[in-house]
């Protein structure tokens, strides 16, 4: 059943086959709305370190507290957050091409997608990750140990290619650049 709501009022479910036979539309039809609806939305790309700063002040917390935990804790490499502006359900802006487009441009070359929770994702500048198999490791972890089955999106590790404005995933992207990377070796011998 669909459910009901008030005019105005937000709200996110899933919509399954039974749900798009109930409205009348096929999964394409219903996948295209979401998508044009997407484009629609405001959306925040914001270095993850900003995020964690502005929610400490929300907090009250000291200052020389949050100059401490942000120096102690900062990534070593810069970390960005993609959601859309209500916080809610923000991981799927990805799917929106003028999001992924502007995100590429603050972070200056092609990404990696962390799915962090339906809420957010994580973006990670492509030139500052060494292992994908690493960080996949890294993301199933965090996963299993601090995201509620309720939040959960993925284990794996999406990647951003500016050149054909596509997502993938990562270790395929990996695994046929070391196909290519071998086939210049042998090449070049």
């Amino acid at each position: 059943m669909i459910p009901r709501m008030k005019v105005g009022e937000a709200a996110s479910f899933i919509v399954t086959k039974d749900i798009c036979g109930q409205l009348g539309m096929t999964e394409r039809e219903v996948l295209q709305d979401a998508k044009a609806n997407m484009e629609k939305q405001k959306f925040i790309c914001r270095d993850l370190t900003e995020v964690v700063q502005e929610i400490m002040e929300e907090y009250h917390m000291p200052k020389s507290y949050i100059d401490e935990t942000l120096y102690m804790q900062s990534p070593p490499f810069p970390m960005y957050m993609l959601t859309n502006e209500a916080k809610c359900d923000g991981a799927a802006m990805i799917v929106s091409d003028r999001a992924m487009m502007q995100a590429r441009e603050l972070i200056g070359e092609d990404f990696y997608i962390i799915p962090s929770s339906r809420h957010e994702v994580l973006l990670l500048p492509s030139s500052e990750i060494p292992s994908v198999g690493d960080l996949k490791a890294l993301v199933q972890q965090v996963n299993t140990e601090t995201v509620s089955k309720d939040d959960w999106l993925s284990n794996e590790v999406y990647r951003y290619d500016d050149l054909t404005q596509r997502i993938t995933l990562a270790d395929k992207k990996a695994k046929l650049e070391e196909k290519t990377d071998k086939r210049t070796k042998i090449k070049g011998r």
